[in-house]
């Protein structure tokens, strides 16, 4: 085949398509030019106006080839033929199958080239296992090969073989260090990915491993395409390493989870070898993490950014059996568990894909490692990523797992950890008169806090001003404004999953209802509150965003009772509640932030604790502003 033609062909795409559908997917978006090898057609339908054709095809990159392919395409459009380069952009799998293979159904695809010359040599594959296979028998030729017998690769190496005085410390590495000479343990491996280049418009494989020095100074590094064929399988998390050539380059810290100003590129002249007599890492205690991973407590997580990772220790509390969840790329598979931590908190978390699979039982110690945060239902919760690292029950000499065993020891229960709840923990020093339908006590009185009008007053313009610098950005913030008049309706709340892990709004049957969360049938559902008030101040109006006990606590009435106020259209009682807080002015204290919707970045204002403004509270304010401006002008006397 001609290499101007060669050039044109997706590298590695039959291996990336195959393991893409090695579970189902629908409609998922792909960018991958392939060459017809072979084409048949099967049916045609004329039936205006959905007239299709459909084939059945082999198709190939440079190097593979899979028969289980099907085109569809409309009668107008140009008829596929052998040789012929497509670029396949839209494919899904079927349930029909080829020698017990998915066949992959290509949707969308355009023209790159026609009637082009078929490459004859190409190999036949079935599965992405069959790919594997053949990689895996090439690696064993080529370590066996005259050049690694020479010694090209060095495996394992006594300390004592090496030249130590050569060694520099991951701090001291820049993109002007020339000579990279390392002696350091491996303590995280991440899984191959693939990438899309879009200056070379090729497909590439990326390998990153994060590298620890004696100084406790962390460090992340990559090997692309043919260096992860010579290093990946002798790389493992936990084995010491010498290392010589390689060399660093600025690192983009959005995408990498240490955020050191340089990483390191392995290629293929760079020499690693393993230590098997270490006593560097094996005699000397190292008590740190890393220098930019320290372990951090739930009761920290209210400061974090939506999406920040972090590093934890935690106690499985509760383990849920796993589910599959259907995503972009076909089912994937998912498991929710409850963990807690030193400070008395627990939250929800969720394993994805391999971590789904682990063996984690109730009370199993964790050591998290790269673990995401996130929101979820109002409530701060943490999941896996494909770079993440969970150790169970750790025997690292980190001290903070020392004072975390220390502490599950000191007989403290499962009920003892509470939820952490960012927006769920409506608070209000004012009592409302409880006009719910059977006049009972709900309950709903907060629990005392440091008054809001205390707080430092801001306003809404100038919340929402220092929200425009992107959509990663978030405050906390505290505002005196009034209430305007709102509608009472449906919209103010939903039936939901009465699991408290779940909470997903559930779709009615004649009969019952179904959450697509658990994927149950539900007899009797819990109401939850989802309230947007508009406020305003003197600088404007906006809408505030109030949730669950907050909601509760304004109205007087919990969710379940004020859907039946609005289902039986009970215009009195709705009028009541109107009338405790329309153009009632407040103190709100919550959280700002920005979320992109629709390709627009949306700002919005989450309460979590409110206080109704008193004139005595007020009067009393300003005497004391007014003593300490006085008190003040004194002093300056």
């Amino acid at each position: 085949m001609d290499q101007k033609i060669k050039s044109l062909i997706t590298d590695n795409a039959i291996s990336s398509l195959l393991k893409k559908t090695s579970v189902d997917v629908i409609n998922s978006s792909v960018d991958y030019n392939l060459q017809i090898i072979n084409i048949n057609l099967q049916s045609n339908q004329y039936k205006k106006p959905k007239d299709f054709s459909l084939y059945t095809c082999t198709l190939g990159d440079k190097e593979f080839k899979h028969s289980g392919f099907i085109i569809s395409r409309n009668l107008i459009e140009q008829e596929p033929k052998i040789g012929d380069i497509i670029k396949i952009k839209t494919i899904s799998t079927s349930t029909l199958s080829h020698k017990e293979c998915k066949i992959i159904i290509v949707k969308k695809y355009e023209y790159v080239k026609n009637n082009c010359l078929v490459n004859s040599s190409l190999i036949n594959v079935e599965t992405y296992d069959d790919v594997l296979k053949m990689l895996t028998q090439r690696k064993k030729n080529f370590f066996s090969s005259k050049n690694y017998k020479n010694g090209t690769i060095k495996l394992q190496e006594s300390m004592n073989d090496i030249d130590m005085k050569s060694v520099i410390n991951l701090s001291q590495i820049s993109t002007f260090t020339k000579n990279i000479c390392l002696y350091v343990k491996l303590i995280r491996k991440s899984t191959t990915k693939e990438f899309h280049n879009k200056v070379t418009q090729k497909e590439g494989r990326l390998l990153s491993i994060d590298l620890l020095d004696k100084t406790g100074f962390e460090m992340q590094a990559t090997i692309f395409d043919e260096t992860i064929e010579k290093y990946g399988d002798l790389l493992e998390e936990g084995n010491v390493y010498y290392i010589k050539g390689g060399y660093a380059k600025l690192n983009d810290k959005r995408f990498t989870n240490i955020k050191t100003d340089y990483r390191l590129i392995f290629d293929m002249n760079t020499q690693i070898t393993k230590i098997i007599d270490d006593n560097i890492f094996t005699g000397k205690k190292i008590e740190v993490l890393g220098n930019n991973n320290k372990i951090m407590k739930f009761s920290e997580l209210k400061d974090c950014k939506k999406n920040e990772v972090i590093n934890s220790i935690v106690c499985v509390l509760q383990t849920f059996p796993p589910q599959k969840k259907q995503s972009r790329i076909g089912d994937v598979l998912m498991k929710k568990i409850i963990v807690g931590d030193i400070s008395g908190l627990k939250c929800q978390m969720t394993l994805w894909k391999k971590f789904a699979d682990m063996d984690i039982k109730e009370s199993d110690i964790l050591l998290l490692k790269f673990i995401r945060v996130n929101l979820y239902n109002n409530n701060i919760c943490l999941s896996t990523i494909d770079d993440s690292n969970i150790t169970v029950d750790p025997k690292d000499t980190l001290k903070e797992l020392e004072e975390f065993k220390k502490y599950l020891n000191s007989g403290i229960k499962e009920d003892t950890f509470k939820f952490i709840m960012e927006f769920n923990n409506g608070i209000n020093n004012v009592t409302n008169k409880n006009i719910n339908s059977n006049n009972k006590d709900e309950s709903l009185i907060p629990n005392q806090i440091p008054t809001l009008h205390e707080n430092k007053i801001m306003y809404i313009h100038d919340i929402l001003k220092s929200l425009k610098y992107g959509t990663n950005f978030s405050q906390n913030f505290t505002i005196k404004a009034t209430i305007l008049e709102f509608e009472h309706s449906n919209k103010n709340y939903y039936y939901g999953c009465p699991n408290k892990i779940c909470r997903k709004k559930l779709v009615k049957n004649e009969d019952d209802w179904f959450c697509p969360g658990c994927e149950q049938i539900i007899t009797e559902p819990n109401c939850y509150y989802t309230l947007s008030l508009r406020v305003i101040d003197i600088t404007g109006e906006h809408a505030l965003n109030l949730f669950g006990e907050s909601v509760s606590i304004l109205f007087g009435i919990d969710a379940k009772n004020y859907a039946k106020l609005i289902e039986s259209n009970n215009v009195a009682k709705l009028r009541e509640i109107s009338n405790l807080i329309e153009y009632q002015t407040f103190y709100f204290s919550g959280k700002a932030n920005t979320i992109e919707f629709s390709g627009r970045v949306k700002k919005q204002l989450f309460v979590y604790k409110f206080e109704k403004l008193e004139f005595p509270k007020e009067k009393n304010k300003l005497f004391k502003d007014i003593k300490e401006t006085l008190r003040q002008i004194d002093k300056d006397e």
